[in-house]
């Protein structure tokens, strides 16, 4: 079970996401069919129901257009 620190980053994370999402206008299925993921998995880690791997950091990353450590922005790390 992660600890609260890496909890505040997870959502942190996952807000970071649906923000920048939302500022490119696209849906949570058009973000997965770009990224080539399950909308599923879209959904879980932008309410942070899941620990993502690193490469699907980096594919979420590219499929948005954006460095890949934006994604950390306001994290607690």
């Amino acid at each position: 079970m992660p600890s609260l620190d890496e909890q505040d980053g997870v959502i942190a994370f996952g807000k970071n996401v649906r923000r920048i999402r939302k500022e490119k206008n696209l849906t949570m299925e058009e973000l997965a069919n770009i990224a080539e993921i399950e909308i599923s998995q879209i959904y879980r880690i932008e309410n942070a129901k899941r620990n993502i791997r690193l490469s699907t950091v980096f594919t979420i990353a590219k499929a948005l257009g954006v460095d890949p450590h934006v994604l950390f922005m306001n994290t607690p790390y």
